[in-house]
This record gives C-alpha cells, sequence and structure tokens, in this order.
C-alpha cells in the first residue's frame, strides 16, 4: 500500500533524499536510502536517485510501512503540557519556546523527544515545523522553530550576521576582568568515544569563535554575572571558552570545577547556569524580539549567593 504526498512551491529544486529525511524525520536514513534504491519510493509513478531533484506538483509514492514507522511513539502528555506552556510568541513564520532546562532541542538514542519531535506533535495542523538552531539540553532559554522551508533558509543565512543578536545570561566562577570584553578563540571538537564528544581551545586547527561580554557585574569575590553575545555559533562555545580562560560556568558538568559545583549544589544549584535571554533578528520587513526571564530556579540560587556574599562580609 502506497501513501501519496504531493510536492510545492517549497520544495523546487530539493535533492530527492533530503527531502524525504525531512518528511520522514524517525526513520532511520540507511531505510530510506534503502528503499530508495529498490525503486519502492517513486516520483511521478518512476524510480528516482537519491540525488534526483524534485519540483512543484511532483507527486510522491511511499509505502504505508514506512509512514508506519514514522508515526511510531507519542510524546508523554507531560511534556506535551510544559511545552505547550512554554511557547511565547507564535506567528505566520516562527515558534518561539522558552526552552526549560532538561529538555533536548531534539531527541537522540536516550530520549526520542525533544522539542521539536514534540511541538510537531502539539501542532498537526502546521505543515512544516524545523529547528532554526539548538540550545544545549542543559540550558534553557529563546528557542525558535521556523514553521516553512523558506523562512528556515532565510533565517540560516543571517544566523550568524548582524542580522540576528542572540544574548545569554550565565554565572561563572570568579571575577571576570572589566577590561575583558571580548573572547576570541579556535575551537575544535574532541571526540572522547563514539557517544561523547567536547569543545576545547585549538589555535592552529579550530574554527574561530567569538563571544561579547556585554554586561559584567561581580558578586563577591567568587563569582561574575554575564551578559554575552554570541558572534559565532559554535557547539558548546561560551562554556569552552569560559573554561579555558578560567572562569567556567557554575554547575557545568563537561568544562566546569568540581569544587565549584559541590559548592554550587550545597547551596541548591542542580543545573548549569545558562539562560539564552533574549533574540532580536532582522530579514526585510519581517523583525522579531523575544525576551526570556530567568527561570524561577536560577533566579534563587543568585538570590541566595547574593545573600550569601554579604552574610561573608560580616
Amino acid at each position: 500500500m502506497l501513501k501519496t504526498f504531493k510536492t510545492d512551491i517549497e520544495d523546487n529544486g530539493k535533492r530527492f533524499d533530503n527531502y524525504l529525511i525531512k518528511l520522514l524525520k524517525n526513520v532511520p536514513k540507511s531505510l530510506i536510502y534503502r528503499m530508495i534504491r529498490k525503486g519502492e519510493i517513486r516520483i511521478n509513478g518512476k524510480k528516482a536517485k537519491a540525488l534526483d531533484r524534485i519540483w512543484e506538483n511532483d507527486t510522491v509514492k511511499i509505502p504505508a510501512k514506512l509512514l508506519k514507522n514514522k508515526s511510531e511513539g507519542v510524546a508523554p502528555v507531560w511534556l506535551k503540557n510544559l511545552l505547550r506552556d512554554s511557547i511565547i510568541h507564535e506567528d505566520n513564520h516562527v515558534i518561539v519556546i522558552d526552552k526549560p532546562f532538561g529538555v533536548p532541542s531534539h531527541g537522540g538514542s536516550k530520549l526520542k523527544f525533544g522539542v521539536i519531535e514534540t511541538i510537531r506533535q502539539i501542532k498537526q495542523d502546521e505543515k512544516r515545523i524545523d529547528l532554526v538552531h539548538r540550545l544545549d539540553r542543559a540550558t534553557s532559554g529563546c528557542l525558535v522553530l521556523a514553521k516553512n522551508h523558506l523562512i528556515l533558509k532565510e533565517m540560516h543565512k543571517i544566523w550568524n550576521s548582524d542580522k540576528v543578536k542572540k544574548v545569554y545570561t550565565t554565572l561563572v566562577s570568579g571575577t571576570v576582568p572589566k577590561k575583558l570584553t571580548v573572547i576570541k578563540t579556535n575551537l575544535k571538537v574532541e571526540r572522547h568515544n563514539k557517544i561523547r564528544k567536547s569543545i576545547r581551545s585549538n589555535q592552529d586547527t579550530g574554527k574561530v569563535s567569538e563571544t561579547e561580554i556585554i554586561s559584567n557585574r561581580p558578586i563577591s569575590n567568587r563569582y561574575s554575572l554575564l551578559k554575552l553575545s554570541l558572534k559565532s555559533g559554535r557547539m558548546h562555545q561560551i562554556r569552552a571558552q569560559f573554561s579555558y580562560i578560567g572562569h567556567p560556568l557554575l554547575y557545568d558538568q563537561i568544562y566546569g570545577d568540581s569544587d565549584v559545583n559541590a559548592r554550587c549544589k550545597e547551596l541548591g544549584l542542580n543545573r548549569m547556569f545558562l539562560h539564552c535571554s533574549s533574540l532580536r533578528l532582522e530579514i526585510g520587513k519581517y523583525q522579531l524580539f523575544i525576551e526570556s526571564e530567568l527561570p524561577n530556579e536560577l533566579h534563587q540560587f543568585l538570590k541566595q549567593t547574593r545573600t550569601h556574599a554579604h552574610m561573608e562580609a560580616f
């Protein structure tokens, strides 16, 4: 049994394999390519190759068994409710989530459902929803999802330009010098095993990564409350850079200081102190500005550290 799909103008010129990978989100890529090679997925009734292009109003027929695989699993009710309540902006082009700590941007081998899989189930009337960018599971704050391929493509073009400003709030160990306003390092992925990888500074072969410190407020001599603007968008950029300069983020389980983390846990912090607090972007006439308040658990910890620092002064 075959299921028929009609392509539209957003799909013009797209490679057949990429179209299918987007359409069949939860189907293994190896299975998709195998079905293409066998001719079981067709364009306009004919066998197609992975690198063939598709165009508006093409007819794509897909075996029903693939769609069954695609639709397997339903996001937990608690996660649907959590993310439904976390939508802070929606228009014809985007959905913006105030992503909670602990929820991944997308599912993986350990967690089947992340933001994107769950929002697609919540917003089933939307033909297409895609992540514009990602936040680490341990990071909270503004996360943008595109409602169509055209806006996704345009946002990817400008994402690391001056037309987009992403501001993060973080609390780091130690007193960051006021004269330090920009951190510029070359970062490179280091793979430790098949699953775990991290980012380290490598001035010879790493990718240029730049972070601007736009606000720096010391809290006693133990911590610095910072607002940061990313000029590039590398994996773990903020976390790796501040660890490199000797001021790791509080409760960072990969790049942090174990003694500092232990002290923070005693004071009630059980998550990394990193939050995407605002996002501004401009695409032609379309403008978007979103703010997200510091989550309650970070706000309470910050309040407690200030009180603790005040008591230590006496």
